[in-house]
């Protein structure tokens, strides 16, 4: 394989997912999607298609013959209890006189041990035949783990498949403008996130990688130079980050003995930057390995069990300068947003190769950057506080 093809091989897979869509900004997290599809789901929406999308819905999950569906009822994050014990919040709850479907959406992470099972184990016994648990399945979920996750539930969908092409026999259905063109920007999404041009893209590579015996073996070489290229990007982002935040006044923090690599092959990677806080600190942290879900946000400087009463002031006013953030009741983080808030211009997704990429951008459209700006926009926030 010449070094020319593999250029211009890259530069096409860049250009292939170019268009500016909407549904981009929104999709951050697993529960964004799962209030779109509950909101399609709801008889009661406010997409006014009543019914109508929902039954098309059952018919994917083999329920052909509900009666009245308009007595179903849908939430988010519900708990579920078996035996009187909590096992869990399924993401969508569909429930009705006639069945109830337990809907767990897994876009990119993975199962929790048994999971599956204990959704299950939580229809009543009147639900227990016409109960089912549906599994939403991203791009990653290929081959037999895919078909391991069939049979531990009712029914698995793909994101990028089923779930897409009933987004699609939605929009055929009569609506306002403003819903069809939402639900055209959710299936293209669908389509290049967990799919579709995601698939292409993979395929063509693929193809070009095994051109030729020398191609291959390149391929196999870029593979075991993974971890190399991780470390190198990793420490001179580092670098940036923090040369960034040294020009701009943030004071020096090191990190906690424990804390891992931001671009490691381990979970909870994160790099702290000094707010002139005694105990928070402004942090990019990455929930998964080799920088996915990534996010950005202020973090104590060691486990706080009663977070919401202790820092309710300081909380408070980085709402109300930077907004609500993803807010939770956890010990570490007392506000953290995404990592794409950070991008107003739409250009950066969620997925590794653009988040990669923007992180080796060191120029003032670079990650890095954004992160220095989002850390003094806090600073100003707990300095006004302490003012």
């Amino acid at each position: 394989m010449q070094e020319s093809e593999l250029i211009n091989a890259v530069e096409m897979s860049g250009r292939i997912n170019v268009g500016f869509n909407p549904i981009t900004l929104l999709m951050s997290r697993e529960i964004d999607i799962s209030r779109v599809i509950g909101w399609m789901l709801a008889p009661d929406g406010s997409h006014a298609a009543g019914t109508g999308y929902l039954a098309l819905f059952l018919k994917l999950c083999g329920i052909d013959d509900a009666l009245n569906p308009a007595l179903a009822r849908v939430r988010l994050e519900v708990p579920r209890k078996a035996s009187g014990n909590l096992v869990g919040r399924v993401d969508i709850e569909v429930t009705h006189p006639v069945f109830t479907l337990l809907i767990e959406n897994k876009p990119w992470a993975g199962f929790g041990p048994s999971q599956l099972e204990r959704y299950a184990k939580s229809l009543s016994a009147e639900e227990e035949h016409t109960g089912k648990v549906v599994a939403l399945l991203g791009a990653g979920w290929t081959g037999q783990a895919a078909r391991d996750v069939a049979s531990r539930c009712s029914c698995a969908l793909r994101l990028g498949l089923e779930v897409r092409d009933w987004v699609a026999a939605c929009r055929r259905l009569p609506a306002d403008e403003r819903v069809q063109q939402f639900l055209a920007d959710f299936e293209r999404y669908l389509d290049e996130r967990h799919a579709g041009a995601w698939s292409k893209e993979s395929t063509m590579l693929t193809e070009l990688l095994t051109k030729s015996c020398s191609s291959v073996e390149a391929a196999v070489r870029i593979m075991d130079a993974r971890d190399a290229l991780t470390q190198v990007v990793g420490e001179r982002f580092t670098i940036e980050l923090r040369r960034r935040a040294r020009e701009a006044g943030l004071p020096d923090t090191a990190p906690l003995a424990d804390e891992r690599p931001l671009f490691g092959h381990h979970k909870h990677g994160i790099i702290r930057l000094g707010l002139g806080h005694p105990k928070l600190d402004f942090a990019i942290s990455a929930d998964s390995g080799y920088f996915r879900d990534v996010a950005v946000g202020v973090c104590t400087r060691k486990e706080t069990p009663a977070l919401r009463r202790i820092y309710a002031g300081e909380i408070s006013r980085l709402v109300a300068l930077l907004g609500p953030g993803e807010q939770e009741n956890g010990e570490w983080w007392p506000w953290w947003e995404h990592i794409q808030a950070l991008d107003a211009s739409g250009e950066h997704t969620v997925d590794g190769p653009s988040i990669w990429g923007w992180a080796a951008d060191h120029g003032e459209t670079g990650l890095a950057a954004h992160v220095v700006a989002r850390a003094l926009d806090a600073k100003r926030a707990l300095d006004t506080s302490a003012g």
